[in-house]
């Protein structure tokens, strides 16, 4: 009679567990593709970027429908065009998550790596970067572009000078 009972209990749970999470919000999947085009402000030039992204994520919900949190990959190809016709490559492959629990947004992977040919890397930001809502920021590996304000110009114009 206790194994019928005990089993009981365990289909009865299994049907509840699997109810519940029938129930529950499925995640969004997304994708993206955009261009962008900006100039790099150099005294007396400007270098051009152009950048294309491709991104895929997924957003997570909970059983209420309310977002948890949203993870995405980024794929980015730039190309910087130089005054005297030098292109300098910009790839990038990254990982985003934002959390909507704790609203802190973290980027790991490779986000910017500015190569001139011939010479190789001049500005990278690579590794791990978090952000949290009162300021804080945690960083792990060289984060050139980032620690210029967000500018490659101190970075990038001097190559040209």
């Amino acid at each position: 009679m206790k194994k019928m009972i005990g089993a009981a209990g365990v289909a009865a749970a299994t049907i509840l567990l699997s109810a519940g999470a029938v129930a529950a919000t499925p995640p969004n999947h997304f994708e993206e593709h955009f261009e962008d085009e900006f100039d790099i402000a150099c005294d007396g030039f400007v270098l051009h970027e152009s950048v294309t992204f491709d991104i895929h994520g997924t957003e997570h919900f909970d059983r209420s429908g309310e977002l948890i949190r949203t993870e995405a990959h980024v794929t980015l190809k730039g190309v910087i065009t130089g005054p005297d016709g030098l292109v300098l490559s910009d790839p990038g492959h990254f990982h985003d998550t934002f959390s909507a629990e704790d609203e802190s947004f973290r980027t790991t992977g490779l986000f910017f790596n500015i190569v001139v040919p011939g010479r190789g890397s001049v500005a990278q930001d690579t590794g791990f970067i978090e952000f949290f809502p009162d300021g804080t920021i945690v960083i792990h590996g060289p984060h050139e572009v980032f620690e210029a304000g967000g500018d490659p110009a101190p970075l990038l114009c001097p190559l040209f000078e």
